[in-house]
């Protein structure tokens, strides 16, 4: 029998990439900040292991259940997104958002909003090699919605997401 790929193949063993996966169900407390403008607020909901993160895939859930404090009208829209980066400031970009990009949250009723889907970003590598990467949930809550007072938003989120370590320095 000729040699070829046949004979190779029983040779080698390929290298494999593991793929990973952060799945994630639990609820959320969030301080919304920003007295004056738009709100905004996150939560840690997740960590990346130390070193080169490729996103593979995401998709995210969010829902808010209960909101306390005063502050916040009853009928607030706004935004959220996941990043290594909590929100610093009434908007979402940069690493606010390069795990799930912003999405528009429908409006509350009675202060509660309805679980909105969006899917995240892929093939994105990520510089988690000083391992302080984390999975931030932020929200945003539009200008005219929000008051002078600091109100709490309890969030349900969702994510499921697949990654591979693709090494570190």
């Amino acid at each position: 029998m000729p040699k070829g790929l046949h004979y190779s193949l029983k040779r080698g063993s390929p290298q494999e990439i593991p793929v990973r996966r952060l799945k994630i169900a639990d609820f959320f407390d969030i301080d919304l900040a920003g007295t004056t403008g738009v709100g905004f607020g996150s939560a840690v909901i997740g960590d990346f292991p130390e070193g080169n993160i490729l996103l593979v895939g995401s998709v995210a859930y969010v829902a808010v259940v209960a909101t306390s404090g005063a502050g916040i009208v009853t009928t607030w829209d706004g935004d959220f997104s996941l990043g290594t980066l909590a929100a610093q400031d009434g908007s979402l970009s940069g690493g606010d958002v390069n795990i799930v990009a912003a999405a528009a949250l429908p409006q509350a009723v009675a202060g509660v909003v309805a679980r909105t889907r969006n899917v995240g970003v892929s093939g994105a590598v990520l510089d988690n090699t000083d391992g302080s990467a984390e999975v931030n949930l932020n929200i945003n809550v539009d200008d005219a919605d929000i008051s002078a007072d600091t109100p709490t938003i309890r969030v349900f989120a969702e994510l499921e997401l697949i990654y591979s370590v693709l090494g570190d320095d």
